[in-house]
């Protein structure tokens, strides 16, 4: 591999983290353990002005803008070699019959020059009801995850961290006496000190941003080289028409626009998804 200005050292490297959420207890030892790198964390710049789950604050940014911007201010406010972010966002799908939890977690070097990001995602487990709905409210007690935190969403007023139904209890009764307004919301807090199904997701997404930067350009050793773009065009295996199945997958280099592609172990498509045999 060629020499290059964009070979940083990593390993005993330090990290800043840009988080109001103890990300860091997750992201830590994932950096000791293959770097033996260091992490600071910093609280200096409140992060829910970026947008809230609960919706106090609109979300403005794409979750790929705002991981990158917390990534940058972690480097300006620690003064690391390196910046971390990390961003987790919701999305419905199959007619909102699972939710899906996407996790970036981004770094960037002192120097500006790159960035790489780390993803997971996967279906999970997210309940909301009102209040006037006692069976609702009696099963969304009851299936609770362990750890997993609660909000108490009323007209001007809201709580989150709320940890079990004798503190939302004790919070509504603060609130309102006995009379609670029927459209009181309850649903899962989402932030990561309170969610651990994002928490496993964050560390997996971590996980997948160390690999990345080890994985480099072989020509200008850019970190980010991976294979995470698709070539279509597989062979149907009956008429041997180019379908939409992936043929190859190609690593990009942001940096020298470098290509790899790698054909997938698959010589022929599923006849099913060709659009000349089955159209």
């Amino acid at each position: 591999m060629s020499s290059s200005p964009h070979i940083e050292p990593f390993h005993g490297a330090h990290f800043g983290l840009l988080s109001l959420h103890d990300k860091a207890s997750i992201i830590a030892p994932l950096l000791a353990e293959r770097w033996q790198a260091r992490l600071t964390n910093t609280t200096a710049f409140d992060t829910d002005s970026l947008g809230t789950f609960s919706g106090e604050v609109e979300r403005r940014l794409s979750p790929l803008e705002c991981v990158l911007r917390k990534a940058r201010l972690a480097v300006e406010l620690t003064g690391a070699d390196f910046g971390l972010g990390s961003e987790g966002s919701f999305g419905s799908v199959l007619w909102g019959l699972s939710v899906i939890n996407q996790e970036l977690v981004a770094c960037v070097p002192a120097s500006g020059d790159w960035f790489v990001v780390g993803c997971h995602a996967e279906p999970v487990a997210v309940s909301e009801c009102q209040y006037g709905d006692s069976e609702a409210v009696a099963r969304f007690w009851s299936d609770l995850p362990a750890g997993q935190g609660v909000m108490l969403i009323g007209e001007g007023r809201i709580a989150k961290a709320v940890i079990s139904r004798a503190d939302a209890d004790a919070q509504l009764a603060q609130w309102y006496g006995e009379q609670i307004p029927p459209q009181l919301r309850i649903a899962y807090d989402l932030r990561a000190h309170q969610s651990p199904l994002r928490r496993l997701n964050i560390a997996r997404a971590t996980t997948n941003l160390l690999a990345r930067m080890d994985s480099r350009c072989s020509v200008c050793a850019l970190p980010g080289f991976w294979p995470d773009q698709t070539e279509t065009g597989l062979p149907c295996g009956d008429c041997g028409y180019p379908t939409n199945s992936a043929r190859a997958q190609v690593a990009h280099c942001r940096g020298c626009g470098y290509r790899l592609s790698t054909p997938v172990t698959a010589v022929y498509a599923d006849p099913a998804t060709c659009p000349l045999c089955n159209p």
